[in-house]
């Protein structure tokens, strides 16, 4: 995938979308039409930056640096999901400024996740070798890389934490135990039931019970709010609702970013 910083309409308040890990602009359509109809176009200038997820994460920071650059963009508002995040503190800790950035299930202290591939196949050693040889930007994303150590002491990055607005959000899934019978034969056993039924299907499940504590299948709570930092961003939202990683930003799901992102100018 190529890197490209496109711009969808609007006047005004430059705004970048950011997608994340295995996705691309389209991440955005949904959000994008929900705005568009509500009038966010008329006071903003909306791009999409689209890039390569399987990249080292500085590697398309310094890009979109250089991309902003080009075209001429200062001070924008960006607006990223999960890695897109890390890509565009990437960017800010390479130099780049920001009016805002807002985060939406955004790993700043990395996930657990990122060390599925070691977990699944049963060798580190291996793992590691395709996440850095294939993989590298989800290498990054490991709680105990260089990258997310080098990017949390980061100056640039400590020093516009103040215009960090970070969101979070958690699912849910509740063990209960049930009875089967057959015939004059009964057994007991635990099942897991979703609060809502309208996650992603058993893959959100199994993420969801590897990582400790609460998450969004993907991102730990505490990770996506910077919990634990020395030096806090802005505001810490937590989503209401049960909220998987992909619905922190579908409008349908998730009505409160959009009541949100339609306020920012206040």
């Amino acid at each position: 995938m190529k890197n490209h910083l496109t711009m969808k309409g609007g006047v005004g308040k430059p705004v970048i979308f950011i997608h994340g890990m295995n996705s691309d602009g389209s991440r955005w359509n949904k959000l994008l039409n929900e705005l568009e109809k509500r009038g966010f176009y008329d006071n903003h200038q909306v791009w999409i930056f689209q890039y390569n997820w399987a990249d080292l994460i500085a590697v398309n920071g310094l890009d979109l640096y250089k991309k902003m650059n080009e075209n001429g963009i200062e001070n924008p508002i960006i607006i990223a999901h999960s890695m897109g995040g890390l890509v565009a503190r990437s960017y800010i800790a390479q130099g780049g400024t920001v009016d805002k950035l807002i985060t939406f299930g955004t790993p700043h202290q990395g996930t657990p996740l990122a060390d599925l591939g070691a977990k699944l196949l049963g060798s580190d050693n291996f793992s590691t070798w395709i996440q850095k040889s294939l993989m590298p930007g989800v290498a990054d994303m490991k709680e105990t890389s260089s990258f997310i150590n080098e990017l949390s002491s980061n100056q640039n990055d400590i020093e516009n934490r103040k215009k960090y607005i970070v969101f979070a959000s958690v699912i849910d899934s509740q063990p209960i135990r049930t009875t089967i019978c057959q015939n004059e034969n009964c057994q007991s056993k635990v099942v897991w039931k979703w609060q809502r039924d309208d996650y992603f299907d058993n893959l959100t499940l199994i993420c969801y019970k590897m990582i400790p504590g609460d998450n969004d299948g993907y991102v730990p709570k505490d990770s996506a709010l910077f919990k634990g930092s020395t030096v806090l961003p802005k505001n810490q939202y937590f989503l209401n609702g049960f909220l998987d990683h992909s619905q922190i930003v579908d409008p349908e799901k998730s009505t409160e970013i959009v009541s949100f992102l339609m306020n920012l100018g206040q």
